[in-house]
């Protein structure tokens, strides 16, 4: 009868052994390996072996032939099993130094195919986003030439308006379509705006914020409220991080960034659905590779996430360019939504990243560098203060004809002294000639010299002449360089009429 048990436990013994040989062979060849001596180890463990094996052989042999041990068949074998033993070792040394060598050299190619595998796709990612920033820039200088033109030209749209109003009695038939063409101009002129942040004309008034301070003030506009009253299955919630660092930027532009974001996000969602935003900080100690590369520093992370539709990868490289949209053109904005994002991000000097699976939803984190800075308490101006002129003399320079007539209109209408030039040449000759309380000075001009360079001259005759800078861009480098020489502010156009007797009014009390 078969004991199963004992027949069990000898194969559980036998690969106990096994195992245990297994092990000990291994761990052998690896000390072997690490050891600068290993090519005499290999040699004492042939010449070991090769005795041993004799030994045993000669020793069977002895019984076999004469049943009993030969003495002297031994010791001739053994000294014959040590010299083949050192020949043997010898070979075996060259055929293991060989092996080794073989195995390192093709380690070694095998680490250099992956290096160059490793920086050709660097190199490609590289030609990419720069072929990516190159598009970005040229499309940014000529939407930045096209908005300063359009801005000169919505100027009279949107403030003649308020002009005829002020003449007309509360009553009139002509305030109801005068709104709208005032209203019109300023959508466009919004428009407008989107198409200048693509071109990266800088940041207006950039101050240090509580990202948490931004969200809340942003869910309290009215067209969060709009919208959340447009998708009522859409929710939309908000987990801001305690203990937020602060950031240096412009509320106004970071406030477009999130509604460009969560209107994306509401009209990727069908039927019900969750848009989320949410802020947390975050350090890089290393350059972070997600949808670009991230340098190593302290950031604010602002995401906002969808459960939506997502965006399909093919798609992905391609969702910053302006009038890119998988969505029927013209059914929802005006395509630059996700550019201006990009172009306020950069001017924010900060990153974005993208994460979406198709069906699954998408979430875009924005990483502003966070400052140390903290925020200072400012008085805020008065919106009520008298808007009306004493009297003051005003000179504006400005080579377009509406925009000088359109500031002489408003100007004049609230009670100042006004006078044009529409080159700097006749502007100094004049006021080389006369004194005046207020420069209205156009930043682009026609000729070699810009605004700027123009009140470098202006402050070398008269280092407290009060100017304020216009201009069609954004507020840029030269502009800033223009505020540090002593100028008192600047104006974006097109202004409202209200807009400029408010900042004239300011800048004249020194408000």
């Amino acid at each position: 009868m078969i004991r199963f048990d004992l027949l069990l436990f000898k194969v559980m013994s036998y690969n106990k052994l096994t195992s245990l040989l297994k092990s000990t062979f291994n761990l052998l060849i690896t000390k072997i390996r690490s050891s600068k001596y290993w090519h005499l180890y290999i040699v004492v463990i042939t010449i070991i072996l090769s005795e041993v094996f004799t030994l045993i052989m000669n020793t069977i042999q002895s019984f076999l032939w004469w049943n009993r041990i030969d003495t002297d068949l031994l010791i001739i074998g053994t000294i014959d099993a040590f010299i083949v033993s050192i020949f043997v070792g010898i070979i075996a040394i060259f055929l293991i130094r060989y092996a080794f060598r073989m195995e390192e050299l093709n380690r070694e190619l095998q680490r250099q195919i992956e290096e160059r595998i490793r920086l050709e796709k660097e190199r490609l990612a590289m030609e990419e986003m720069l072929h990516q920033a190159k598009k970005m820039e040229s499309l940014g200088i000529l939407a930045g030439g096209i908005a300063h033109d359009l801005n000169n030209i919505l100027g009279p749209l949107v403030g003649y308006p308020d002009l005829l109003i002020m003449q007309l009695p509360a009553d009139s038939p002509l305030i109801k379509p005068l709104n709208s063409i005032k209203q019109s101009g300023q959508r466009a002129a919004e428009v407008v705006q989107d198409i200048l942040s693509l071109a990266r004309r800088g940041v207006i008034n950039k101050t240090v914020l509580n990202p948490n301070e931004v969200i809340i003030d942003f869910m309290k506009t009215l067209e969060i409220k709009r919208i959340i009253e447009k998708y009522p299955e859409v929710n939309l919630e908000v987990n801001l991080s305690e203990n937020i660092n602060n950031i240096t930027g412009s509320s106004l532009h970071l406030h477009k960034v999130l509604m460009n974001l969560v209107i994306n996000g509401f009209e990727a969602i069908r039927g019900a659905g969750k848009v989320t935003i949410s802020t947390e900080n975050i350090h890089f100690d290393n350059i972070f590779d997600g949808y670009e590369s991230i340098k190593p520093g302290d950031y604010v992370c602002i995401s906002v996430s969808d459960t939506g539709e997502g965006i399909p990868e093919k798609f992905l490289m391609n969702i910053f360019e302006p009038f890119f949209t998988t969505k029927v053109m013209g059914k929802s904005g005006s395509g630059l939504g996700l550019a201006v994002v990009y172009g306020t991000v950069k001017d924010h000097n900060g990153f974005l990243d993208v994460k979406s699976d198709h069906q699954q939803g998408s979430c875009f984190r924005i990483f502003i560098p966070s400052t140390s800075l903290h925020i200072t308490s400012q008085e805020s101006l008065s919106l009520d203060k008298e808007m009306n002129g004493k009297g003051e003399t005003i000179l504006v320079i400005d080579d377009v004809d509406e925009q000088r007539d359109l500031a002489v209109q408003i100007l004049s209408s609230f009670g100042y002294n006004v006078h044009t030039s529409s080159n700097w040449q006749d502007a100094l000759n004049f006021l080389v000639m006369n004194k005046v309380d207020l420069i209205l000075l156009d930043m682009i001009m026609e000729g070699e010299m810009d605004g700027l360079d123009i009140c470098k001259k202006i402050f070398k005759t008269n280092p407290n002449q009060k100017v304020i800078i216009v201009s069609g861009f954004s507020r840029s480098n030269r502009v800033n360089e223009a505020l540090s020489l002593g100028v008192k502010a600047f104006l974006q156009k097109p202004y409202t009429t209200k807009n400029l007797a408010r900042i004239v009014r300011k800048t004249l009390d020194n408000i």
